[in-house]
């Protein structure tokens, strides 16, 4: 799911990505990019945009999701 696919390297990034470099890294468009940082945003993710800079990742819900629960499981799932 690109929700899921962008959410990860938000947190992988330690400062702002770009959502070219997001849209590239996962073959779809900046558009694509843009609507998945607001479904995060709608699940209670807080996501910084900052023009020409790009987005960061500033905090997460408290709550365990299947986004959340993902980081556990292991990658072969």
């Amino acid at each position: 799911m690109l929700k899921d696919n962008v959410l990860d390297l938000l947190r992988e990034s330690e400062d702002y990505i770009s959502g070219q470099i997001i849209a590239e890294k996962l073959g779809v468009s900046r558009m694509a990019v843009s609507n998945a940082v607001s479904a995060l945003k709608a699940d209670g993710f807080d996501i910084e945009a900052v023009t020409r800079r790009g987005y960061r990742l500033t905090g997460a819900p408290d709550r365990l999701d299947s986004i959340g629960l993902g980081a556990f499981l292991p990658a072969e799932r």
